[in-house]
């Protein structure tokens, strides 16, 4: 049952109904299968071909102190990093599609360490409109400070 959606519901239900402690004991050692298990409430999962961890591990589950296996926790790890990633890449896209080139322009002028004035010469801008930039910007990030949110893009890797 492991192996299929009505292994993985039986786990996310069985413990809302009684005391028990599932161990996902299957076949396969795929990534998928560990994260769903863990997901609908597995406090391990083992491979069937490694046996003889099956009895201890059973016992640990028993006393509630289940540890998780090697190899279904490098895989939860790598699911992790994975979700990680995706999360910094989102957190990038927003933030590009929030600004506008010239505001990171802007952004980038001012992490140089350029005053507002010093943007306005340089880029043939009135104070004014370096200001209502500034303005624009901190009102889409909601940031505090022009630095911070200078800072900000430089850690996302936009300039």
């Amino acid at each position: 049952l492991a192996d299929s959606p009505d292994g993985l519901r039986l786990a996310g239900e069985l413990p809302l109904s009684s005391d028990a402690r599932i161990i996902m004991l299957t076949s396969m050692d795929d990534k998928a299968f560990v994260v769903e298990a863990f997901r609908a409430g597995a406090v391990n999962y083992l491979v069937k071909s490694d046996f003889s961890t099956i009895p201890e591990a059973v016992r640990k589950a028993a006393a509630d102190h289940s540890s998780i296996d090697a190899s279904a926790a490098r895989q939860m790890l790598e699911e992790f990093r994975r979700l990680k990633r995706l999360e910094r890449e989102y957190e990038v896209d927003k933030f590009k599609r929030q600004v506008t080139p010239s505001e990171l322009q802007l952004l980038s002028m001012i992490h140089e360490g350029y005053s507002q004035s010093e943007i306005a010469e340089k880029e043939f801008l009135s104070l004014r409109t370096v200001k209502n930039h500034v303005t624009n910007i901190l009102r889409k990030l909601g940031g505090k400070s022009s630095k911070d949110a200078a800072q900000k893009a430089k850690d996302m890797g936009l300039f």
